[in-house]
């Protein structure tokens, strides 16, 4: 099992721990291989450095909006200020702007995220697939996110099985689940199966 997420490696392993697995963060940007080794597919972090601190000043003057510093990323969730999405939104497009090449948005369930490459999701996937012990074994990816349907779409073209959470009806996974409460009650009987 891999875990892939918008979050950073560091975070995810923090999450699990002390459960070790494969992971990989940022939509791509950074791996962590079965093998323990980092692979990272982003950009040094340094030019983030000016829109951290620009998006710093932003949250600092709506307490309803959150930063999320990922490292080759930064993230602004408006979830509890969905008032504010078009300002959030047109605020990050400009931070993307003054960084330019490779900068670019990634956008999710009422979040913003600069992220420094080009790496999604789906090419986490594509990577964990080529690498043992996952290689000549068929995909499992279970997701809630917009940011998520690349990674589906990914499993699908691999013959694998794509799983949505929620009730989102645009989504090309064919497979739903209801909820997170689902999931992992879900995990808990495949549990045995897998194991």
């Amino acid at each position: 099992m891999a875990l892939v997420s918008g979050r950073s490696v560091a975070d995810l392993a923090t999450r699990i721990a002390p459960l070790q697995l494969p992971l990989g963060g940022v939509h791509g940007l950074e791996r962590l291989g079965a093998d323990g080794r980092r692979l990272d597919n982003g950009n040094s972090p340094q030019s983030l450095e000016a829109a951290k601190s620009a998006v710093h000043q932003l949250v600092t003057a709506d307490p309803r909006l959150f930063a999320e510093d990922k490292g080759s990323a930064v993230a602004v969730h408006y979830r509890m200020a969905p008032d504010r999405a078009d300002d959030v939104e047109t605020w990050m497009r400009q931070q993307c702007q003054r960084i330019g090449p490779p900068a670019r948005l990634q956008y999710g369930k009422a979040v913003v995220e600069l992220v420094l490459g080009e790496s999604t999701k789906a090419d986490a996937v594509t990577d964990f697939m080529a690498e043992a012990p996952f290689r000549n074994r068929n995909p499992i990816f279970v997701g809630d996110d917009t940011t998520d349907e690349p990674a589906l779409q990914r499993v699908n073209e691999l013959g694998g099985v794509a799983i949505h959470v929620g009730d989102r009806s645009d989504t090309c996974a064919p497979y739903r689940l209801p909820d997170v409460a689902a999931v992992h009650d879900w995990l808990r009987r495949l549990s045995p199966i897998v194991s």
